[in-house]
């Protein structure tokens, strides 16, 4: 794989990444839904990406570019990991994060469950097979439109498109949709969660590309 300014992150690297991530979701809806006030919003934010980077900076599946980081992405890629793992991964996290905030913010996170489990209904569905995953992206807003996220997911779809490996990704905002689109990505669900107002996108890259999804 050409990573060229890509490197792995260790947890040498987690304060800035997780300063990225924070920033990079600010505004994402799901964080928004779950914290209306801003003070707060930041706060839980890095309590969130600071376990969330954690337990992937151990399973080695953290990229980004720059000195400090700039940009971070996060891409499950099957080496040697158990597929169903690599989809239950959603609710390890969240489980991790009540396990460690015996808070509101537990309670925060129990409110959207549904969500973290349509992650990883969805995915089995679409993805059931051994397949690339992004976990999670996010560009410093100091950096965005620089084509950082290109640099970080254009390198991992060739190498899935070599293997005829399918990749997969959701998101929850729309502006990220087209985003997806642009690497190739196909929508195939859209899962909407009425009394949150939130939507979850199931994106999928399926090689080869005529061939069946499942």
């Amino acid at each position: 794989m050409q990573l060229r300014e890509i490197r792995l992150l260790t947890h040498n690297d987690l304060a800035n990444a997780v300063d990225v991530m924070s920033k990079a979701f600010f505004y994402d809806p799901l964080w928004v839904y779950l914290y209306n006030n801003e003070k707060k919003r930041r706060k839980y934010l890095e309590k969130f990406f600071r376990v969330f980077l954690s337990v992937f900076i151990n399973k080695k599946n953290v990229y980004g570019i720059g000195y400090p980081v700039q940009a971070v992405a996060v891409w499950a890629i099957p080496h040697n990991t158990n597929a169903k793992s690599k989809i239950n991964s959603p609710i390890r996290v969240l489980f991790s994060m009540t396990k460690l905030f015996f808070s509101p913010f537990a309670i925060k996170l129990f409110k959207v469950f549904s969500v973290f489990s349509s992650f990883a209904t969805l995915e089995k569905k679409y993805a059931p097979n051994i397949h690339y995953k992004l976990e999670s992206i996010g560009v410093h807003p100091d950096f965005q439109g620089k084509g950082l996220s290109t640099k970080l997911i254009e390198p991992f779809i060739s190498e899935a498109q070599m293997q005829n490996i399918s990749v997969y990704t959701e998101t929850l905002t729309p502006l990220n949709v087209g985003l997806y689109e642009h690497f190739g990505f196909k929508t195939m669900e859209e899962r909407s969660f009425p009394k949150m107002k939130l939507t979850v996108w199931s994106l999928l890259i399926s090689y080869p590309i005529n061939g069946n999804h499942s």
